[in-house]
């Protein structure tokens, strides 16, 4: 899970140099929370200090989070590509960092809050975690959340109660998110298949399965948000009760938020661009086009606002 806040906003007309000034100025007020299992953290923050591309910095003592620390890095990206990369490599990095025609090099360096937390504790430690003096997540600043195949690894209450908690605590926040959904379970063959696969993988399955890792923080349900919300419609159906919901009143008819959900399919078809889906088509040659079809029709991509007109859309496949 990613919270991104103190994003600028830009209005008006302005010449293109005027407009990457202030687009510089806004990334460097951006600031980057990584929220993962604890030994993932830990893991990630090994890696980065061992990418020969990059210097990483501790900028700020973490907080101590159980059995782990959280981090606050500063990450800048080496002039020469890193003594330990080679020629080709050197070649590829320098390529891909040169300035367009026309274009200013924005900032190469970045800050990281990686924070170790199971995401299914209470999400009020969370939120203390957020608050402190260590990483000061401003509340009241635009956020995104980024839950790229988060929720299905976790119980479905829990999974309710923090879209719930970090929907009320943010004054603008959109949260976007990327889950399998299983289908009827009576209809769908392909998504039974899906779930006995991921059973035997050791994602849910049975009575007492949490996800990954196992052995959590005790949930009042058992069931993981992967089979409680098998379709399309249930995933925005939550997305509606947990993220917009808080914010909606009976005295504020106007106020509230609103979802858009799609199978990856359907994003595939209308939120790709063509030029982007004719260079995809022409990249390989796909001969079990009726499988892909079935496995871009069981992910969904879904976005919800907390602070817009209350209204809900559901993008069913074409």
């Amino acid at each position: 899970m990613r919270g991104d806040d103190g994003v600028g906003s830009r209005d008006g007309a302005r010449d293109g140099g005027e407009e990457e000034a202030e687009a510089d100025d806004e990334a460097a007020e951006v600031r980057w929370y990584e929220v993962d299992h604890p030994d993932v953290v830990k893991t990630k923050r090994e890696l980065l200090h061992s990418c020969p591309l990059i210097e990483v910095r501790e900028e700020a003592p973490g907080v101590r989070v159980g059995c782990d620390t959280s981090a606050v890095l500063s990450i800048h990206l080496k002039e020469n590509g890193g003594g330990n990369a080679d020629d080709g490599q050197r070649r590829r990095q320098a390529a891909a960092s040169a300035p367009r025609p026309g274009h200013r090099t924005r900032s190469s360096s970045s800050s990281l809050h990686l924070l170790p937390f199971d995401l299914r504790s209470s999400p009020s430690e969370l939120l203390t975690l957020l608050r402190s003096s260590s990483h000061s997540f401003d509340p009241t600043a635009p956020a995104l959340f980024v839950l790229e195949c988060v929720a299905m690894y976790i119980p479905d209450d829990s999974s309710r109660d923090l879209l719930r908690a970090l929907s009320a605590w943010c004054a603008d926040a959109v949260v976007a998110v990327y889950d399998p959904i299983l289908g009827d379970r009576d209809r769908d063959p392909f998504g039974r298949t899906m779930e006995a696969n991921l059973a035997r993988a050791g994602v849910g399955g049975g009575a007492g399965r949490s996800g990954r890792g196992g052995g959590g923080p005790a949930s009042s349900s058992s069931e993981l948000s992967l089979t409680a919300c098998r379709t399309l419609a249930d995933q925005a159906d939550k997305l509606f009760e947990c993220w917009c919901s808080p914010h909606r009143t009976s005295s504020s008819a106007g106020e509230g938020g609103r979802v858009a959900a799609c199978d990856m399919l359907s994003a595939y078809e209308t939120v790709v661009p063509p030029s982007m889906r004719a260079r995809a088509n022409a990249a390989e040659i796909l001969d079990e086009i009726e499988e892909w079809v079935l496995i871009m029709r069981h992910y969904f991509f879904a976005v919800a606002s907390n602070n817009g007109g209350g209204r809900r859309v559901l993008v069913l496949s074409p």
